[in-house]
């Protein structure tokens, strides 16, 4: 079979269609003008003959790219086509995928004389009933979780059309919404692609690739192995990370991450939260106390570290920005203008070092009333909302507690990313953060920024800063949003029940120390269990 050198003109690919309708990779070249690498020619030279195609990837391959280069083939060589489309959040579905399909019909004379693009769908022009491309949202955003988005769809057959299933990022998106999916391997015109970074460690992306191989064709994108990917990122993120960590896996190799983690947070807690959207609020929840902006500000003046401000509106992590600035009354006044614009009501500073001088600035500003100071050496608070049982968890200093309060909202899948950042550094710190016993072996203790700059860490600016940001919760639990944070998938469970996670719960907190200090206690390696998080009904003084 001949294949054309570039794109052809429109006449020439009408006369050409009964061959694209079976060789996608020859379409891709003589249509769109798009030369797949030797790991993308095989998915999209193959995906109508394997029908149901997982591909799990590194950082920019070109999975986004592939994925809407099979799209667009399917519709365009298939009489009456459906191809829906979903991913975990509206920003991911939006601003990446759909972007992509945007691009590419346009890079088309002939996708550009029989497509046009209508807000969330692209239609077949004199079909656009029947015959599309479609974005749907994967996640319901209330409390009622029947907002599937896949389900619905369903192909006609009789001119041999079909319907093509396509999840970008599956791995995050819910169960609920890849039910769809897993029905469409019983129907005889059903294909289906579901692409992304293998964070996550069950549901039906994951299992693709496990127990359920038999279904479908697997695929990895490495960036080792691209064409597309600078040579240096792997080398960058190798010195990084590591070879062997799960960033490494992830971001580079396309690889699942390992169960273990020495750190405080795992990675999959931190992707996770990145894959939900944030609840919509009315003007009167707004003004409620739980849902009014708080803060946190990590502060650095110079070297290779940087000022940190995250905002939240309860448990919805909504904003991120950095600081380049570095004398105290600049970063004041950086500061200032997002307390003013978010109306920010409490902003949490750590006062020891810099963040002492922009606190003063700040409150000779007449901010005073709405700034908290927060210094690691404090004494926890008394009465934690943190407990073993019935009974207070103990903490070597306030920043212990803290940041378990951080590991335990990551935990229970009660947190909200929903800023539009890639994060590695925040990913890399809070996976890298570890806990340590304390001098007496019985509290909570969390290692100081020295021992992290022995094995080779950075300031752990940002995990400081969104520590800080959510730290306001221990002294206020009354403001923690019971249920309007994180969806659970099983309707009608409280927001306090665990999740249903590939990485359960830790019986016993203090169990991820090298050294467990029950076995000092209690002249043995047993450990209680726990009764769960609860929350107490006292506030506590700041």
């Amino acid at each position: 079979m001949t294949v054309q050198v570039g794109k052809l003109g429109i006449g020439e690919i009408k006369r050409r269609m009964p061959i694209y309708a079976t060789a996608p990779e020859i379409w891709c070249r003589e249509v769109v003008g798009y030369e797949p690498d030797s790991q993308q020619e095989p998915i999209i030279a193959n995906y109508i003959k394997n029908k149901f195609t997982a591909v799990k990837s590194g950082h920019g391959v070109g999975k986004t790219a592939s994925a809407s280069i099979i799209g667009l083939h399917f519709i365009s060589t298939r009489p009456w086509a459906l191809v829906p489309c979903t991913a975990p959040t509206r920003r991911q579905l939006r601003s990446i995928l759909w972007k992509e399909f945007t691009k590419w019909t346009r890079h088309s004379d002939y996708l550009t004389s029989i497509l046009d693009i209508l807000g969330e769908k692209i239609v077949v022009k004199g079909h656009e009933k029947e015959w599309y491309i479609e974005a749907v949202t994967s996640r319901a955003r209330s409390r009622d979780d029947s907002n599937v988005g896949l389900q619905g769809f369903h192909g006609d057959p009789k001119e041999g059309g079909g319907i093509l299933y396509l999840v970008d990022e599956a791995s995050g998106v819910p169960e609920a919404s890849m039910t769809a999916v897993e029905g469409a391997l019983t129907e005889r015109l059903a294909y289906a692609l579901i692409i992304g970074n293998p964070t996550h460690l069950s549901g039906t992306f994951y299992n693709a690739f496990h127990k359920d191989t038999d279904l479908w064709k697997t695929h990895t994108l490495s960036c080792e192995n691209s064409a597309v990917v600078a040579e240096s990122y792997p080398l960058r993120m190798a010195k990084k990370y590591g070879r062997d960590s799960d960033i490494y896996r992830i971001k580079v190799l396309g690889q699942f991450p390992r169960k273990e983690s020495e750190g405080l947070v795992p990675l999959v807690f931190i992707s996770r939260a990145h894959t939900v959207d944030p609840p919509i609020l009315t003007e009167e929840d707004k003004h409620k106390r739980m849902y009014q902006v708080c803060g946190g500000l990590d502060v650095a003046l110079s070297g290779r570290n940087s000022t940190v401000l995250y905002l939240r509106r309860g448990n919805d992590v909504f904003f991120k920005k950095r600081c380049e600035e570095e004398k105290e009354e600049l970063i004041a006044e950086w500061v200032a203008g997002y307390m003013n614009h978010f109306n920010v009501r409490d902003l949490v500073i750590d006062c020891v070092g810099p963040g002492s001088g922009v606190n003063s600035h700040l409150r000779k500003m007449g901010y005073q009333s709405r700034i908290t100071v927060f210094k690691s050496g404090y004494e926890p608070h008394k009465h934690s909302i943190l407990k073993m049982g019935n009974e207070d968890l103990e903490f070597f200093n306030l920043r212990a507690q803290a940041y378990w309060h951080v590991r335990d909202i990551f935990y229970r899948e009660m947190i909200i990313l929903s800023y539009d950042d890639e994060d590695e550094n925040l990913r890399e710190q809070l996976t890298s953060i570890r806990v340590i016993p304390s001098r007496d072996a019985s509290k909570i203790q969390i290692e100081s920024k020295r021992d992290m700059a022995s094995r080779g860490m950075e300031s752990p600016d940002d995990a400081d800063g969104l520590m800080l940001c959510l730290s306001s919760q221990l002294s206020n639990p009354s403001t923690i949003p019971m249920g309007a944070a994180r969806m659970n998938p099983i309707k009608g469970n409280s927001i306090l029940t665990p999740p249903r996670s590939e990485l359960p719960l830790p019986n016993n907190p203090l169990s991820m120390m090298r050294t467990s200090p029950w076995s000092t206690l209690r002249g043995d390696t047993s450990v209680p269990s726990t009764g769960g998080f609860r929350f107490s009904s006292r506030k506590f003084m700041k």
